[in-house]
């Protein structure tokens, strides 16, 4: 039996990869390889403990059936960290969000100039591509921004009240009292919206302080250690219930494999003792390392491979994502990424490449559309019983 942690990207609410989703998929992918057509696979979800944080995981395990037996071959664990990757927006009072937005805005500025700029007939149309999707996502701060700012003048006029009228006289007075109206017209164009889309709100917001919460992850390294600590603890409980010589596979979605990456390979310090010996297989789907790295430069550089019992490392990209990264053929870009030459002689690195359309079809209709952005989604379809990636796991398997 194989046992793996599943770390699923950001914005669950619009695309189906939650530990449920994914489980789907892989039984159905591993049902197609097994070259015994009457053995069947069914994937089952529970919840397990955590033993002292008062916290509970899902897990689901795929079994498969034959004329002979029943055995589980997969046991997939989800590890939540967009709980703690939000913690500090989430729960903040209107406030705090609204100034921490503006800081996030003004410190990404430059970048944002930068992506403008990116818009020439000088460069690969994939970096157009990129550059396309870092101004969706200031958009959406940028919008989130706005949807703050009545409930912050809300907090404001009622600071105020209870100040008299010295303050309400003040200039500062007279510029709520002007702003007032805009503020109303926002709270207007917004319900307009939400009566079209009912559960846009939630979606928009929430998407906003994911956006959010990675930006602060990556530039300050906020919530990380938090993150990597309650990773530690997972994979401790699991070794405590399954017992000590078991091995675990870490299977990371989008930015999920920016996570399991930063557990494997540690800026700060080596990674703990249940990593170093218990992960034995890394599959990273999606991976964004390019991008990152145009933003957020040198993120991924000179990590140190400190004795990890790693065997092999299955990476899963697709031409028309702009957002996923190949490695395979690039010697210079491996040893920017882990300067150990050893590490890339001895581990098993296999690529596979996924793809839905010929990215040569991508015209400029399709990067208004988003064709580059949208293929980070398409690794697997919306139905359970669609083809996906996930077969080139399954054909390692069966």
């Amino acid at each position: 039996m194989k046992r793996a942690i599943y770390l699923a990207g950001l914005g669950q609410e619009m695309y189906p990869m939650s530990l449920r989703d994914y489980a789907q998929r892989l039984s159905k992918a591993l049902d197609e390889e097994d070259p015994v057509a009457s053995n069947a696979y069914k994937a089952e979800i529970s919840e397990m403990e955590y033993s002292q944080e008062g916290l509970s995981v899902d897990v689901v395990t795929i079994s498969k059936s034959s004329e002979q037996d029943e055995k589980i071959v997969y046991k997939l664990y989800n590890f939540d960290y967009a709980q703690f990757l939000t913690s500090n927006y989430s729960d903040a009072n209107i406030l705090k969000r609204f100034l921490v937005l503006c800081l996030v805005l003004l410190a990404r500025f430059p970048s944002l100039m930068k992506s403008f700029f990116d818009f020439n007939f000088h460069i690969k149309k994939r970096s157009k591509i990129q550059a396309s999707y870092f101004l969706v996502i200031y958009a959406v701060l940028g919008m989130y921004l706005l949807f703050l700012i009545p409930s912050v003048l809300s907090v404001l006029n009622g600071m105020m009240n209870q100040s008299g009228d010295t303050v309400n006289n003040s200039w500062f007075g007279e510029f709520l009292n002007w702003i007032e109206p805009v503020a109303s017209g926002i709270v207007t164009s917004f319900a307009i919206t939400m009566m079209l889309s009912p559960a846009s709100k939630t979606i928009f917001a929430k998407t906003a302080i994911e956006y959010l919460g990675a930006n602060q992850y990556l530039s300050t390294g906020e919530q990380r250690q938090k993150i990597q600590g309650k990773l530690s603890k997972l994979i401790e409980e699991i070794i405590e219930k399954e017992g000590e010589d078991i091995k675990i596979e870490l299977h990371g979605y989008s930015f999920g494999s920016v996570i399991a990456f930063d557990a494997l390979f540690p800026k700060e310090s080596p990674p703990g003792t249940r990593i170093k010996n218990c992960i034995t297989s890394f599959c990273t789907i999606g991976f964004p390392l390019d991008y990152i790295e145009i933003y957020w430069d040198n993120y991924f550089s000179n990590r140190v491979y400190d004795g990890l019992f790693l065997v092999d490392w299955k990476n899963i990209w697709s031409e028309t994502d702009v957002l996923s990264s190949s490695l395979d053929n690039d010697k210079t870009k491996k040893l920017s990424l882990i300067k150990d030459e050893q590490f890339w002689e001895t581990i098993s690195f296999r690529e596979y490449s996924y793809n839905i359309f010929d990215s040569n079809s991508v015209g400029y209709l399709e990067l208004f559309m988003f064709y580059g952005i949208r293929a980070h989604s398409m690794y697997w379809d919306r139905h359970s019983d669609s083809k996906s990636c996930l077969v080139y796991l399954a054909k390692n398997d069966n």
